[in-house]
């Protein structure tokens, strides 16, 4: 998953891919790095994908605005940082339901993941 993540990203580069596109491959890479162990890979990628959004916020659909900012809490999460999660679990959470399936799955899985890390069950590892 990370070499495709990878790879994937340099494509988006090369063909100078929208913004959003390249935050959203972002997102998914630093999950599967902090998923394979690799946190500190995985939080500075999380991170510049979360700065992509921010300069461009205004093209970003919001599905893609939720899938960022839902992984760049669960990579904060895995990191040990649950302050920094658990705001970004909430502004995920804030951002405009969309009326799909695929949205509606992500809403009910950040909602869950908010609420385990609330109860403080939920574990460092990501799902």
């Amino acid at each position: 998953a990370i070499a495709d993540a990878t790879r994937a990203r340099e494509i988006l580069e090369e063909a100078s891919a929208p913004e959003s596109g390249l935050a959203v491959t972002e997102a998914t890479l630093a999950e599967a790095l902090a998923r394979s162990g690799d946190g500190e890979r995985a939080l500075a990628i999380a991170r510049e994908a979360t700065r992509r959004l921010e300069e461009g916020e205004a093209t970003f659909h919001d599905h893609a605005r939720r899938l960022i900012l839902g992984a760049l809490a669960r990579v904060e999460r895995s990191s040990g940082e649950t302050d920094r999660a658990r705001a970004h679990y909430l502004e995920a959470l804030e951002v405009p339901g969309q009326d799909s399936d695929t949205d509606r799955d992500l809403v009910r899985r950040l909602r869950e993941e908010l609420g385990l890390l609330e109860e403080g069950a939920i574990s460092a590892s990501i799902p």
